[in-house]
């Protein structure tokens, strides 16, 4: 497995390479080790897939069937699945991990994210997901932001104003946040509020911008005649 790992290469554009071919001879020896899941799920953050006739999606399959997959890996599998829009997978691992773990914040917060992404008639398992995570993790900025989510899908706007408010109140950078509090705003014809969180969103956008400029911006270097 240190070979495998030790091929693992990020080159300047960003994209990995690997010897996958290393990772299947450490899987042949040991597959119910915990450890090769954990590598076949950082393939997703890799952006590798994996061939249709690896050995390797067996070997998963095996682990998850064992429940020997840690947490973490059937995180990473999810988010990635998520990021993808293939919602029916990531609820299925994001299920798993909270089988493992039934009081992992970020598990229940990220499957309540999921049931009211699949459907607004999920909103119920989802509100009570989410109140079991803020329960856990108390004044959490993205367990607010879910729970306001939640509360729209469910119908409740009033309610997820007070969430996404408090969100931001946590973070006050969450664009994202001040961008859903806007439509809510408008939804119930408070349309001061809802200009004010826009001048607020461009107010904010600007400073972003400058930073990053500054950021990227190169020194000048003068050439000596």
């Amino acid at each position: 497995l240190a070979l495998y790992q030790e091929s693992i290469r990020k080159g300047e554009d960003g994209k990995y390479s690997l010897d996958l071919s290393l990772l299947e001879k450490a899987a042949e020896s040991d597959s119910e080790n915990p450890a090769i899941s954990s590598e076949i799920a950082a393939l997703l953050q890799y952006n590798v897939r994996l061939p249709e006739e690896s050995k390797l999606r067996e070997v998963l399959k095996n682990q998850i069937a064992l429940g020997i997959v840690s947490v973490p890996s059937l995180l990473i599998i999810g988010e990635e699945y998520f990021k993808r829009g293939d919602l029916n997978n990531a609820h299925k691992y994001w299920e798993l991990a909270l089988n493992n773990e039934p009081e992992n914040f970020t598990v229940l917060n990220n499957l309540a994210t999921c049931l009211v992404t699949i459907s607004p008639s999920n909103a119920e398992r989802a509100l009570e997901l989410v109140t079991k995570a803020i329960a856990i993790s108390p004044n959490n900025g993205d367990i607010l932001d879910t729970w306001g989510d939640v509360l729209v899908a469910a119908k409740r706007p009033k309610e997820a104003i007070n969430k996404y408010e408090l969100a931001i109140r946590k973070d006050n950078v969450r664009l994202d946040t001040r961008r859903k509090l806007v439509v809510v705003y408008q939804s119930l014809g408070m349309i001061s509020d809802a200009n004010a969180q826009l001048k607020e969103i461009q107010r904010l956008e600007l400073i972003i911008e400058k930073e990053l400029i500054e950021k990227n911006a190169q020194p000048i270097t003068k050439t000596e005649k």
